[in-house]
């Protein structure tokens, strides 16, 4: 699952759920504090919160986690991003 610049809360708990085992998420979208944030997007529900990104898919093993700033063509934007495996199904 990709997802990029686009944040709607309720699919985290889709992805958890249908990503097959060994399945990857990669997830790359604004925190709050992005100057956009205060000038042309003020809507908290457009931004994640410091380490949400992080709680949302705790149960999966990280390969790569990053909050802060990430230069674009235009200018900085503070982003978070998640790379991160579905664990396998262990076997009883």
């Amino acid at each position: 699952v990709v997802n990029c610049n686009f944040l709607v809360r309720r699919l985290f708990a889709q992805i958890r759920r249908t990503l097959a085992p060994g399945g990857l998420v990669l997830f790359e979208t604004f925190l709050r504090g992005d100057p956009a944030f205060n000038h042309h997007c003020p809507d908290p529900e457009y931004f994640l919160e410091p380490g949400e990104l992080l709680q949302a898919f705790k149960e999966f093993d990280i390969l790569h986690y990053r909050e802060g700033p990430k230069l674009t063509a235009a200018n900085y934007r503070n982003v978070a991003i998640l790379v991160a495996c579905k664990p396998q199904e262990r076997k009883q």
